[in-house]
């Protein structure tokens, strides 16, 4: 069984930076767990269907003297039954939303290691760093000042009908990453814990469905993206923010900057929901 578990989380490439070994840790991890739940649910003929495909397709993906050919994985796929493919789509869809939340949960642990560590240099891309190429490039502090009153950025937020996530798998995803991140510094007995409760939750990814029964109303997607803002996006967006004034403040040696950067709000965000969808007026005053 150890053996077993351990194929489906065997996800390593060939070289990989220290830095980001939690990272495949976690994504050996999230895997095994997911390999777990298929066994147990739909059985082992599905688990060795599933690992077969990812193993050919890893074999292909790294130029293995003896990987298959793209057109025999075609075929292999191909002479799947209906059961089969079924499994085999939700497992790999599960897989690889399991891998973006592992790839998230990396970057907030590179940008706390950045802020923890002794050195004084800031991480690549972020507003400090931003700063201080400038300052190091010659632009003085009211050069500065006045790009930032000029800032403007607005994302702009949409839900294509297709792509309006059901908010009980936005919070299952939710869950991962949070326990993903309270296990790094965990001691053994709470990390078990912490550990079975990621089993569960893959768990219940697993069998909640993505799909809808129904099409989505201009609603459902007000309510994905008020998801996004209550949850993500507002916090974020202040947060970013302050950190740009900080990094401001810190890099050019300014104090408190002038109220009138203090007050300026370079991000915004904008709304597109429901804006190709032709809705009765109603739904798209909820749009707005």
């Amino acid at each position: 069984m150890d053996a077993q578990r351990a194929s489906l989380s065997s996800v390593s490439g060939p070289t990989i930076r220290r830095e980001d070994v939690p990272l495949h840790e976690d994504v050996r991890w999230l895997a095994g767990a997911l390999g777990d739940v298929i066994r147990r649910l739909e059985g082992e003929e599905a688990f060795n269907t599933v690992e077969s495909l990812r193993r050919a397709c890893r074999s292909r993906r790294h130029a293995q003297p003896d990987a298959p050919t793209l057109d025999e994985l075609l075929e292999a796929v191909q002479g799947f039954t209906l059961e089969q493919s079924a499994v085999t789509a939700r497992a790999f869809t599960l897989f690889f939303l399991l891998i973006n939340t592992a790839e998230q949960v990396h970057r907030v642990r590179r940008a706390r290691a950045y802020r923890t560590a002794a050195t004084v240099e800031p991480q690549p891309g972020s507003a400090r760093w931003a700063m201080r190429l400038l300052r190091e490039k010659g632009h003085n502090a009211s050069d500065v000042e006045q790009a930032i009153l000029k800032l403007d950025v607005r994302p702009v937020l949409t839900a294509h009908p297709t792509e309006s996530t059901r908010r009980t798998l936005l919070g299952l995803q939710a869950r991962v990453a949070d326990l993903l991140l309270n296990r790094e510094d965990a001691p053994p007995a709470e990390r078990r814990a912490l550990q079975d409760e990621l089993k569960g939750v893959v768990e219940l990814l697993w069998i909640t469905s993505e799909i809808r029964q129904d099409r989505p109303t201009v609603k459902d997607e007000v309510n994905t993206v008020i998801w996004y803002l209550e949850t993500r996006l507002l916090d974020a967006g202040a947060r970013a923010r302050d950190a740009l004034l900080r990094a401001f403040e810190e890099e050019f040696a300014v104090g408190e900057p002038p109220k009138v950067v203090r007050d300026h709000v370079p991000l915004s965000m904008g709304n597109w929901v429901g804006g190709d969808r032709s809705p009765p007026l109603c739904d798209y005053r909820a749009g707005v």
